[in-house]
């Protein structure tokens, strides 16, 4: 194989199929011709990494570690985009009907909204022939003072004065324009309200947004339910106040020890629950996935501080958090996981014991 390197900075030639670092050479899927060493543009679905660009939306994780390109508007957890034209419920006479005809999701993920635009466009039309009309009726008026005068000099000048004055006025409208693009061109283009739309992110098996785990971690959701119970009110039964950190927590009757036992190597620790919202037991299900239980519905799991150790998606570690690590470490050693060692984002609040469900 030769490489022949150029001197623009488009890239290189390649005699063979071969890869480059962050592009392909393989005829099709190049930008420019075939021998022509550009980045790949990848299709829907195909095998993908950061370095390499998709056709149309981005280079995704999804469950079990796969990357492939997935489109925002098709593509797993994508929502069906139905734009809808607002309704005004004073009409403007100088504005045409909305209408949604080319708004689309681009492929960046974004969306074009043209409305607010076309809105005050519209407004400053109609300012304008209002404006017109005023003008003209004042011309009127100051024609018809200056023709009654009846040669009284002082209703001459008032005349004069009234029709300069009108045409001043909207010489200086019809001007607006240029004045404000002479200051900021920005004050006069109407650009498209583009807005983001919500991108889908592959979750790792269990973490607090896609409990219970189902593979890899755990036996699945029915050794939970059948270890810890089946309802709010069967869970509850089983629940027993465990001191942690300053603060209480009711967890499930069989992880109770493992919480005492971390508690107890810690109990020096300064670090304490300040967030009222940490806890353990809420029976709910799982806010991305309405069909699963979250693990706090068993009482399997805790949340230390959640405003100071928020959830978010990452992939860099360490996550943000303030939680100590002879407390991470204490919990870790008693059989608890941690979200802040999950791969596809940063859950640090998060600590999940699976007891007799785990693999």
């Amino acid at each position: 194989m030769f490489l022949f390197f150029l001197t623009s900075p488009v890239l290189a030639l390649c005699v063979k199929d071969e890869e480059c670092p962050g592009t392909f050479c393989s005829p099709g899927k190049n930008v420019g011709s075939p021998t022509t060493c550009a980045p790949a543009k990848l299709n829907d679905g195909e095998n993908c990494d950061r370095d390499i660009q998709c056709r149309t939306g981005a280079c995704q994780t999804l469950a079990g570690g796969e990357k492939k390109c997935v489109n925002p508007q098709t593509g797993p957890g994508s929502l069906k985009f139905t734009p809808v034209a607002p309704r005004l419920e004073i009409n403007i006479p100088t504005l045409q009907p909305f209408t949604t005809k080319g708004i689309e999701i681009d492929a960046q993920g974004n969306v074009a909204l043209p409305f607010i635009g076309q809105y005050f466009s519209a407004i400053y039309r109609w300012a304008l022939l209002i404006a017109g009309i005023l003008t003209l009726a004042l011309i009127i008026f100051g024609g018809f003072v200056y023709m009654t005068s009846g040669g009284n000099k002082q209703r001459l000048d008032e005349g004069k004065k009234r029709i300069t004055q009108a045409i001043l006025g909207l010489i200086l409208l019809l001007s607006s324009y240029s004045i404000l693009y002479i200051i900021n061109p920005d004050l006069v283009n109407f650009t498209s309200l583009k807005l983001k739309v919500i991108q889908p992110i592959s979750i790792e098996p269990g973490n607090e947004t896609s409990e219970p785990v189902t593979t890899g971690q755990s036996k699945g959701s029915e050794c939970f339910l059948n270890e810890f119970g089946t309802s709010a009110t069967e869970v509850s039964k089983q629940l027993t106040p465990v001191p942690f950190l300053g603060s209480t927590f009711y967890v499930h009757k069989k992880m109770a020890s493992a919480l005492q036992a971390a508690a107890q190597e810690i109990q020096s620790s300064t670090y304490k629950i300040t967030d009222p919202s940490s806890g353990s037991f809420n029976w709910r299900y799982n806010v991305n996935n309405p069909k699963i239980l979250s693990l706090h519905s068993f009482a399997i799991a805790i949340d230390i501080n959640p405003k100071d150790n928020p959830n978010y998606a990452s992939t860099e570690r360490p996550c943000r958090h303030d939680i100590p690590d002879d407390i991470i470490n204490a919990l870790k050693k008693h059989g608890f996981g941690w979200g802040g060692d999950y791969k596809s984002v940063c859950d640090a609040m998060h600590f999940e014991w699976l007891g007799p469900c785990a693999q």
